[in-house]
């Protein structure tokens, strides 16, 4: 399925400039920080004491923006693009 550019942007991971924590995680200190970019702009979730504690947090936020971006563009998407979008999972694995 075809998908409008900003539903595309939600899915894109850069392995290289990630390193060796799960995805939306990074080192703060001897803590963990979670971050998300929305819209363009970087939005931190917390700072927590273990990898899994931030990328739960991670995976929280992310696929909740993902269902907002979905029935902001729920009209203008085929039902099996939409569908797939309220149903994504973000795993640790990512």
């Amino acid at each position: 399925c075809f998908a409008p550019q900003k539903i595309n942007t939600l899915f894109i991971k850069s392995n290289k400039t990630r390193g060796i924590y799960p995805i939306g995680v990074r080192k703060a200190g001897n803590k963990f920080q979670t971050s998300l970019n929305i819209d363009k702009k970087h939005k931190t979730f917390g700072t927590y004491n273990t990898i899994e504690e931030a990328f739960n947090v991670y995976k929280i936020e992310k696929e909740k923006y993902i269902c907002e971006i979905a029935n902001i563009w729920k009209d203008k998407i085929s039902n099996k693009t939409y569908e797939a979008l309220i149903n994504y999972k973000i795993e640790i694995t990512d």
